[in-house]
């Protein structure tokens, strides 16, 4: 679960209250005077940055952690005895500008290599909002001949890039798929000035193989230069009908200086070196990111693990970037976050859940010659549905391994409060 901008007022007994379930929060203000959070059992991770707790009761601490996994930074608590509590110890202070759970017991490590033992700390940028348009400035696909009713024999790219094309003509900002099945053959171009693309989460797909252009690796939607800053896509669904991704790879190809947000999508994302940063929202994505700025909240990059085949692995691969993740959940057998090239990679709590046997030489994270900072629990149902490999290193030709025996367990799985690379 991932909470951001939450505000908490004259709660009871405790503000939020964590049973063995695994929560990625930022920016959680609270006027109390019981505790804010209390992370309760032994398999619950909570990570925190930037708290703000006022009105706090000198008889206990602002946060309270039994016995599970805790990452907090940022955290400020006026009034209260501290600002953490940990395992039954008070740790003092009223201010916390890093803790972690586990790091004071010598059978785990939580780094391969000298490094600091502390997060990377990636500066975070808010999601653009880009506004909603009048109705006038809204352009409809089926009026330019459109078809959302799921015909896998009718190509839709040239009546949606006329709609397009039109609307730049006429100065709209908003390109609407009235909610269907719509199938595609070749590249639809965002340009111009269009900033808000609206599929009301349509279901999108190729049409039949032979008549299809998306075998030599074009995307279904390329994002390329307009008059707007920032162009917003919202609202994709997940494929329809048999073979609907025949060919396609990748969904979004961002060959813009524009920023880009993707809110509440699916589908496959890649830049090109030198494109503007973009945000995700609510995404099942994967990502191939080349030398640019992301910030991702709420990712579950697990759609596109078994479609296309084979299989995308890794799932997210940072090439040079500056990669921040706030929560982030997935399923299936694959490296999660490959980091590579310098790129710098933040995750802030998730939950990685196999849920199938993970081949025994297959780390859930690796970096090469970069920077990493992860909080997250790998679950597994049995042991072998569990990655044994949890981090992967390479720095100046040497190679290391963390393996699960290394962390802290959670049942059949692991619990990474901070690991730092």
């Amino acid at each position: 679960m991932t909470f951001e901008h939450i505000t908490l007022n004259n709660q009871k007994v405790v503000g939020i209250q964590n049973v063995n379930n695994v929560l990625s929060m930022r920016d959680v203000k609270s006027a109390n005077s019981v505790p804010v959070i209390q992370n309760t059992g032994s398999q619950g991770l909570v990570t925190l940055i930037d708290g703000s707790f006022t009105g706090g009761s000198s008889l206990v601490s602002a946060i309270e952690n039994d016995a599970g996994g805790l990452f907090a930074r940022n955290i400020v608590a006026t009034g209260y005895k501290s600002a953490i509590k940990n395992k039954g110890s008070v740790i003092s202070g009223q201010s916390i500008s890093e803790f972690y759970s586990f790091q004071d017991e010598p059978l785990y490590k939580y780094s391969l290599f000298d490094t600091p033992k502390k997060s990377l700390n990636l500066a975070v940028q808010e999601t653009p909002e880009v506004p909603w348009d009048p109705l006038d400035q809204w352009v409809n696909v089926k009026d330019y001949g459109a078809d959302g009713s799921g015909r896998k024999d009718f190509d839709n790219t040239p009546a949606v890039q006329k709609a397009i094309d039109e609307a730049d003509k006429l100065g709209k900002t908003t390109l609407y798929f009235p909610k269907g099945q719509y199938a595609f053959g070749d590249t639809i171009r965002i340009h111009g000035s269009i900033r808000r693309v609206y599929f009301m989460m349509f279901g999108v797909g190729a049409v039949n193989s032979e008549a299809n252009k998306f075998g030599d690796g074009r995307p279904l939607i390329a994002i390329e230069e307009g008059i707007h800053p920032t162009l917003m896509i919202e609202g994709v669904g997940r494929p329809f009908g048999t073979g609907a991704t025949v060919g396609l790879k990748t969904l979004f190809k961002h060959v813009s200086s524009k920023t880009l947000v993707l809110k509440n999508l699916g589908g496959i994302y890649e830049n090109v070196p030198g494109s503007g940063p973009v945000f995700f929202e609510d995404m099942q994505s994967c990502g191939i990111f080349h030398s640019t700025k992301v910030w991702m909240r709420q990712l579950d990059p697990e759609a596109c693990t078994r479609l296309p085949t084979p299989p995308v692995d890794p799932k997210i691969l940072n090439d040079g970037s500056d990669v921040w993740i706030l929560g982030i959940k997935t399923e299936r057998s694959a490296v999660i976050v490959e980091t590579k090239n310098g790129g710098r990679t933040e995750v802030l709590g998730g939950l990685i859940y196999p849920v199938e046997l993970v081949p025994s030489d297959k780390p859930a994270f690796v970096s090469r010659d970069s920077s990493h900072s992860l909080s997250f629990v790998i679950k597994a149902d049995q042991a072998a549905a569990s990655h044994q490999i949890i981090v992967e290193e390479t720095r100046t030709g040497q190679t290391k391994q963390l393996m699960k025996s290394q962390v802290p367990p959670r049942g059949n799985g692991v619990m990474v409060p901070l690991y730092v690379g």
